[in-house]
């Protein structure tokens, strides 16, 4: 009857699930979580989701940058990070040669890996939108 932010939560599963994927993420905006926790009967009162329900199960990212009335589902599996090799340098600098002193810096290049393909196991929705679709006709 009144669909709310965790209804919309849940209907941006099902479209990830009905594309074969399995989500466990939810990235959503502090004003849009605090609104999340919450339900509402027919008659219009408010009940408090237990915490092991809120955000439908998946795992919450509370951000500012995601923007307000916008949430984003999807599955982390896919996102991959792709590391090179370690890379040990020593060197002097200015007079730490003459000090008996050097340094010596260890360093790991990493890239994020999301595959064309696997974009479709992330779902990005309207609150208002998908409110307005789950509305009882």
């Amino acid at each position: 009857v009144k669909p709310t932010v965790y209804s919309v939560i849940g209907a941006l599963k099902l479209q990830a699930q009905l594309a074969n994927y399995e989500p466990n993420v939810v990235l959503i905006n502090p004003s849009d979580a605090a609104e999340a926790i919450y339900l509402q009967d027919a008659s219009g009162a408010q009940q408090f989701i237990p915490d092991s329900l809120q955000f439908g199960g998946l795992r919450p990212f509370v951000s500012n940058l995601v923007p307000v009335g916008n949430i984003y589902v999807g599955t982390s599996s896919i996102v991959e990070e792709q590391h090179g090799s370690f890379i040990l340098r020593r060197g002097t600098y200015g007079n730490q040669f003459i000090e008996n002193e050097f340094t010596i810096v260890g360093e790991v290049f990493s890239n994020l890996k999301l595959p064309t393909e696997s974009k479709k196991g992330w779902v990005k929705g309207s609150i208002a939108t998908v409110k307005a679709a789950l509305l009882k006709p």
